[in-house]
């Protein structure tokens, strides 16, 4: 049986997390292009966790640092 990570808190929560994420980097090279926009869609509604988003994006961003992105839940 597939067991799904712990669910980041609910798609409010997450709506939140991710508009704020959003407003920091609008207008500036770190705001989402359409694939990465896609990811944080799907994390809103609940269809990913963010390990998944970060894992999708490190294994298809090949410009990306070694080690890929680093994110620290919120509180």
């Amino acid at each position: 049986m597939h067991q799904q990570p712990a669910p980041f808190p609910a798609e409010q929560s997450r709506q939140r997390a991710v508009a704020f994420a959003l407003a920091l980097t609008r207008d500036t090279r770190l705001a989402p292009q359409p694939y990465e926009q896609m990811l944080l869609d799907q994390f809103v509604r609940g269809e990913m966790t963010i390990d998944q988003v970060l894992s999708s994006l490190e294994t298809s961003e090949p410009g990306l640092p070694a080690g890929g992105l680093h994110f620290e839940p919120l509180k």
